[in-house]
């Protein structure tokens, strides 16, 4: 994205949902260049909602991986989750 010519490279929003919002803190811990915030929607992996409702799959190891990419990020994030969601 950053090659296109229309884009400021050095104002940079990253925005992902699902797997892609996890993605999105991920990047934002790696503190990129231009990357100015990042913003969550639902971040995270798998799950079943039938029979474990709020529950993903191995939620301690996402707890911990999310916990690690707080330790070095430094852009600010806004994380969006629903009260009906039923995965998390």
């Amino acid at each position: 994205a950053k090659q296109q010519p229309y884009l400021d490279a050095s104002r940079l929003l990253l925005v992902g949902q699902s797997v892609g919002g996890y993605t999105s803190i991920a990047t934002a811990a790696q503190n990129p260049p231009g990357l100015m915030a990042t913003i969550n929607f639902a971040g995270g992996s798998g799950g079943d909602p039938a029979a474990h409702p709020g529950e993903p799959c191995e939620g301690y190891k996402l707890e911990r991986m999310y916990a690690n990419f707080g330790s070095t990020s430094k852009l600010p994030s806004l994380w969006i989750y629903t009260d009906n969601d039923l995965y998390f």
